[in-house]
């Protein structure tokens, strides 16, 4: 298995375990006792624990725009735009255990969610700017 092979496959296989504890709670010990990422493996490839969370809602947010993206009729309304993001936004992430389990914790004030917090709002204003772009230049090819 090559590095990329492993570092997705590792994303997927930590998110039960992340449901279960929370993102607060979660230990390193947790992690190893519940996948097959070792100590070593965890700081080689993520940076750490944080750096592993941090891509595992990376990848969870970007399966959200993948579905608002799928969903969303191309129109010249950006309030109608604005509305079919909340929409699909809010159905992905009412189905999405992992984003609820990451809103539930976000209220703590600990570093590692405030950490989080910061990446996860970069992450959603890359991803909405990419939404109005492309959506706002295809419904002018529409036209």
């Amino acid at each position: 298995m090559n590095i990329a092979e492993f570092v997705h496959k590792s994303l997927d296989e930590v998110i039960p375990t992340i449901e279960k504890y929370g993102f607060v709670k979660l230990k390193i010990d947790h992690l190893t006792e519940n996948t097959n990422i070792s100590r070593s493996l965890l700081w080689r490839y993520f940076g750490g624990l944080n750096g592993l969370l941090q891509l595992v809602l990376r990848q969870e947010i970007e399966k959200c725009y993948t579905h608002i993206w799928e969903n969303t009729t191309p129109t010249d309304d950006h309030e109608e735009l604005l509305k079919q993001l909340q929409f699909y936004r809010k159905e992905f992430t009412d189905e999405s255990k992992l984003l609820q389990r990451y809103r539930e914790d976000s209220n703590n004030m600990s570093k590692r969610i405030n950490q989080l917090k910061i990446e996860v709002a970069e992450i959603e204003e890359y991803e909405r700017l990419r939404f109005f772009s492309v959506f706002i230049s295809k419904s002018k090819v529409i036209e």
